[in-house]
């Protein structure tokens, strides 16, 4: 059946359309985390996300109910004498973190967002500190629509690339380790506040 050319096409076509939403190179998960802890998905060598030696990783993301209006904090050190750089050959280095939220990370572009001023460049050993409020500003798959909706986030977290590409991951050469400080989806910013009334 695998030699099979039309198979062998579907196949490929699968993958292709796949990587072109922001999936990785691993495929969508068997299933969705509902564990409270935090789960690599289209990873390699990763399973827990909150304290890792890097493999390659591409989304981290924990079961957790947010909205429009609440402020998303993340801490993280970096240690070792490795260098992390983007899986995506058409990406640029240095990699990079951005924070994300879901209705369902393995679906399609109207159900994943990204905060467009989270990226957060990873050049080296560290501490990071990156925040955002989640707004109509945040983007999905590609910088498109819809916007996250007021009430229906289910995932957070946060995904790694390069410049470019927010979610295809990021591998190590040599040794790096990751440590999640904090991560933390706040009260409603006064702006939304204000707007409620």
């Amino acid at each position: 059946m695998m030699g099979n050319p039309t198979t062998r096409w579907l196949l490929a076509l699968s993958a292709l359309s796949l990587a072109s939403c922001g999936g990785g190179s691993n495929g969508p998960p068997d299933s969705m985390p509902y564990a409270p802890g935090w789960t690599a998905l289209y990873s390699f060598g990763i399973q827990a996300c909150d304290d890792f030696e890097f493999g390659e990783l591409h989304y981290c993301v924990k079961r957790m109910n947010a909205q429009v209006g609440q402020t998303v904090r993340m801490t993280f050190t970096l240690t070792g004498t490795g260098t992390l750089y983007p899986v995506e050959a058409a990406d640029l280095p240095p990699a990079t973190l951005r924070l994300f939220v879901a209705t369902d990370p393995s679906g399609y572009s109207s159900t994943r967002w990204w905060c467009p001023t989270s990226k957060t460049d990873m050049p080296g050993p560290g501490t990071y500190s990156v925040s955002c409020v989640i707004s109509s500003e945040w983007t999905g798959v590609g910088g498109g629509m819809p916007t996250p909706p007021i009430g229906g986030i289910n995932y957070v977290g946060f995904t790694t690339g390069g410049q470019y590409f927010a979610g295809h991951g990021v591998r190590v050469n040599g040794q790096v380790h990751f440590t999640l400080n904090s991560f933390d989806v706040g009260a409603m910013s006064a702006r939304r506040k204000a707007r409620r009334r």
